[in-house]
C-alpha cells in the first residue's frame, strides 16, 4: 500500500507537512498545534496538555494512513517527529 497525501484531511495534511519538512527532527506540540488549528478557534489553548489532547487523535488517524512511516514521540519532552520507513 502506498501513501498518497490526498488521503489526508486538511488538518491532517497540515500536521504531516510540518513534520515532513524535517523528518527525524523533534517538533514541539505547540508548533504542530498552531500549524493545524490556527484560525479555527477564537483563543488557542496555551498549555501543552490541552494541545496534546487535541493533537493525539489527529496523529493517530494520520498514522493509520501513512504506513509504513509513523509519527512518534520525540527525544525531548512534549515533541513529535516523523519516522520514515
Amino acid at each position: 500500500m502506498t501513501f498518497n497525501i490526498k488521503d489526508l484531511s486538511t488538518l491532517q495534511e497540515r500536521v504531516y507537512r510540518v513534520l515532513a519538512r524535517n523528518p527525524g527532527r523533534d517538533h514541539s506540540i505547540h508548533k504542530l498545534y498552531l500549524a493545524s488549528f490556527a484560525g479555527t478557534e477564537l483563543i488557542p489553548p496555551t498549555d501543552n496538555r490541552t494541545e496534546q489532547q487535541k493533537l493525539g487523535p489527529l496523529i493517530s488517524r494520520i498514522n493509520t494512513k501513512i504506513y509504513p512511516s509513523r509519527i512518534v514521540p520525540g527525544r525531548t519532552k512534549q515533541t513529535y517527529k516523523l519516522k520514515k520507513a
